[in-house]
């Protein structure tokens, strides 16, 4: 019994230094991209950072909208940066890597073995024949190239026995100077439908209906919520006169607040927005006319997932060439889903 367990104590012991090995001869690559409202207050906070703990950067390069640093810190000074990394700006795109060498430091020992081996068997082959023999020159030449490359392996294996636990950083802060969540485009396939309610603010009588439902389809094909519209209008009017049908084809964009989630809460994101394109308006007996429109919109994202959107706006429609008679306020509903 006191055998078996002494002989679970060394393999644990074992385990450990395995281990120990193994962490010590590994680098922690770490790369962000942060955001920040501005550049000047940023580069306060990562000088303050490097001087309080004595860090030389490999580079660190400014523009008058961006910094880029690279510095190899140890542990302690990786977990407190990146703890800062949030009060200093919103973290964009970020990548941590391991790299070991362990692996490597094997393969190098035992190449090393089998180049010693090599040496011995053709240092044995010229001690057993005459300097004379043109065998021995080349069997030396053969011992000298030997000894140069196993050299060469034990300079490798001693600097990655030098090497301990390394972290490597590379961060680049960008200032903004918009209200877009990113300057790169994520196309997406995501249909749906929107329900329009339109109240008129100055409905005339024979002309313009004092309110009307319409019925959309929504396409959205960016992240950034890029989309395009094809709907229709409708109003529940007897008057032939009177405009009862407005089709609709646009394409609008959502815009998030750096300062309000950036679009990337689940529920209750705010936006602002607009939609421009033409429309076409008809009565029971005719085409009446036709020009182009822009609507404003103030948004709440109600439910935001991966695959699915719920999304409310209220705003304004502003038609140009009878605006007085057929702007008004609008209600919009809408549900898009990845296809």
């Amino acid at each position: 019994m006191k055998k078996l367990q002494l002989l679970i104590i060394l393999l644990v012991i074992f385990n450990l230094q395995i281990k120990s090995q193994t962490d010590s001869l590994s680098t922690i690559s770490y790369s962000a991209d942060i955001r920040v409202s501005s550049i000047s207050d940023a580069q306060k906070s990562i000088d303050n950072f490097i001087s309080s703990k004595k860090i030389i950067p490999s580079i660190y390069y400014k523009t008058k909208s961006t910094i880029e640093i690279n510095i190899n810190i140890s542990e302690q000074d990786y977990l407190d940066l990146k703890s800062l990394i949030p009060k200093w700006g919103y973290l964009d795109n970020h990548q941590e890597t391991t790299t070991n060498y362990i692996e490597k430091m094997n393969d190098l020992k035992l190449e090393q073995n089998s180049l010693i081996n090599e040496k011995g068997r053709y240092i044995k082959l010229s001690e057993n024949i005459d300097a004379s023999n043109s065998k021995y020159y080349d069997y030396s030449e053969k011992i000298i190239k030997l000894e140069k490359e196993i050299g060469n392996l034990n300079y490798e294996i001693l600097h990655l026995k030098k090497k301990h636990k390394n972290f490597n950083v590379n961060l680049k802060f960008i200032e903004e100077t918009n209200t877009t969540y990113s300057n790169d485009i994520s196309w997406v396939n995501m249909p749906g439908i929107e329900y329009s309610y339109l109240i008129s603010e100055n409905s005339t009588l024979n002309i313009s209906p004092d309110k009307m439902n319409g019925y959309i389809l929504k396409y959205m094909f960016t992240r950034g919520k890029s989309y395009g519209l094809l709907g229709l209008y409708r109003a529940n009017t007897t008057d032939s006169l009177t405009i009862n049908d407005m089709y609709i084809f646009g394409l609008g964009q959502d815009f998030y607040s750096k300062h309000l989630g950036r679009g990337e809460n689940k529920f209750f994101n705010l936006y602002i927005s607009f939609n421009a394109g033409v429309y076409v308006t008809s009565n029971k007996i005719k085409l009446v006319n036709s020009s182009w429109f822009v609507n404003p919109f103030f948004g709440l994202e109600i439910l935001k997932t991966k695959n699915l959107l719920f999304d409310s706006k209220i705003g304004y429609f502003l038609p140009f060439e009878t605006n007085k008679t057929q702007r008004g306020f609008l209600a919009n509903f809408s549900f898009n889903f990845v296809f």
